[in-house]
């Protein structure tokens, strides 16, 4: 079975789906909102579905608590975008 995907809904569909039906899953992601920053390939439908199906995505409504910063404010020393902030939430030990 093939599902299509973009943004929470569809990784949480998902993630209901792999219970079900395991291995015979493949999910299509979204890839219309990726993009380029700093060298950087930014693929946020793809990542979030990743996440969900890993078990690492915070399925309660509202923000995230506490996620680590891995890239801040990158782009203005670079002299791009100064705002721009990469999170995820921390894996293990020295990751």
């Amino acid at each position: 079975m093939v599902a299509l995907s973009g943004g929470v809904g569809g990784a949480k569909l998902a993630l209901g789906l792999s219970d079900l039906l395991g291995a015979r899953l493949t999910v299509a992601c979204n890839t219309g909102d990726d993009f380029e920053h700093l060298g950087v390939t930014i693929a946020p439908d793809f990542d979030t579905v990743l996440y969900t199906l890993a078990g690492l995505a915070n399925l309660e409504p509202g923000p995230v608590a506490t996620p680590t910063p891995l890239i801040v404010n990158s782009g203005g020393a670079a002299g791009g975008y100064g705002g721009f902030v990469v999170r995820a939430p921390i894996i293990g030990p020295g990751v």
